[in-house]
């Protein structure tokens, strides 16, 4: 098909693009570095385009094949949707394996970050790929993406469970201070005896009527500044949130008891990845009331919620994101088994500035 091929020209997606989009997802030579599937259904990538929102922006390369066109690469950012997180988008890239090697990649690249740059004005441009595809690492440094860190095992292919790595492109100025490197130890003593014990703390599973305590937690002073919160968080946010849950999340609820009156402690979760290759990852999220932070509910709620995964789940990789001056909840991590894989900068906004936060895992 190759000969009968010109030269290409760049163009936002449409919706008829979905079959030559479904049929480079699913080649060889494509799937094995995208997380993709050899059984992946044309209806799959006709729900990826209907699902796009204002957020997504993508480019396709199409090439005129003897008078047909033909789309024969792919490229998306995606602007994150968190009101702490618009300065930073997340890259992904695609091209047919027979135009592989013939520019497409670098035309796409270089379009999709003018937009970033010069349209969206995005600080962070962020990306995750194989770490055995060195070809495409190579690519990324030389457009300024730098390596952040290695993710374990958070992906299938070719029969085993390989490693990832997450890099990303800057443009900060005076807004950004760079976390100071800090060699910590995993501080593995025991749980302390705590007020937590002395209570009458129960778990249960999350509820529709929690929503009015579960966002009094999350805009909270003292909470919402280490989790990806705002102050102006509405009730019917919390009410979107738990109506969109799935089979694939798993919310437990501390409750304390305190001379018979009940009340939310904190809340976790579990998020299991729904992409076929990383079905044994999950994504580990917690908040702990001001008033029981430093009192043995965070670690109550981690040990229940990593019991679930390990006897239930059966997940082999648990993920979390911490902000690296959160030092507390990071000693608690890592007596728990949790290992730091990156540092990603500049990811979040908080007090005025844009922080950095951990990437830290616990295999199995």
């Amino acid at each position: 098909m190759t000969q009968m091929c010109v030269d290409f020209i760049t163009r936002p997606i449409r919706g008829t693009d979905s079959a030559d989009i479904h049929e480079m997802r699913t080649m060889a030579g494509v799937r094995e570095n995208i997380p993709s599937m050899p059984s992946e259904r044309l209806d799959v990538a006709e729900g990826k385009y209907a699902a796009l929102t204002a957020n997504d922006h993508i480019l396709v390369a199409e090439a005129d094949c003897g008078g047909a066109r033909k789309v024969v690469g792919w490229v998306w950012l995606q602007v994150s949707a968190n009101p702490r997180k618009r300065h930073v988008g997340l890259f992904g890239i695609m091209v047919r394996t027979d135009w592989q090697g013939r520019g497409v990649g670098k035309r796409l690249i270089g379009e999709i970050l003018d937009l970033a740059d010069n349209w969206l004005m995005l600080k962070r441009v962020e990306l995750e790929a194989f770490a055995d595809n060195r070809d495409a690492i190579r690519l990324y440094e030389s457009y300024g993406f730098e390596l952040e860190g290695t993710t374990r095992r958070d992906m299938i292919k070719s029969g085993a469970y390989i490693d990832g790595v997450v890099m990303s492109r800057l443009r900060f100025g005076s807004d950004y201070e760079a976390a100071p490197k800090v060699e910590r130890k995993a501080s593995r003593a025991a749980a302390p005896a705590s007020a937590a014990a002395a209570v009458n703390l129960s778990m249960r599973p999350v509820r529709r009527d929690d929503v009015t305590e579960l966002m009094n937690i999350r805009t909270m002073a003292g909470v919402r500044e280490t989790i990806l919160s705002v102050a102006t968080e509405r009730l019917e946010n919390g009410e979107q949130f738990l109506a969109s849950l799935t089979a694939n999340d798993h919310m437990l609820v501390a409750e304390v008891d305190r001379d018979g009156t009940t009340s939310m402690a904190g809340v976790a979760s579990i998020h299991v990845s729904p992409a076929l290759r990383s079905r044994h990852v999950g994504t580990l999220g917690i908040m702990v009331h001001r008033d029981w932070q430093g009192k043995g509910i965070g670690r109550a709620l981690m040990a229940a919620l990593l019991d679930l995964a390990d006897n239930w789940l059966m997940l082999k990789r648990v993920q979390l994101n911490v902000f690296t001056d959160n030092d507390r909840a990071i000693g608690l991590y890592e007596s728990l088994g949790f290992e730091r894989e990156a540092t990603l900068r500049g990811i979040t906004a908080k007090d005025g500035k844009y922080a950095d936060e951990y990437l830290m895992a616990r295999l199995r």
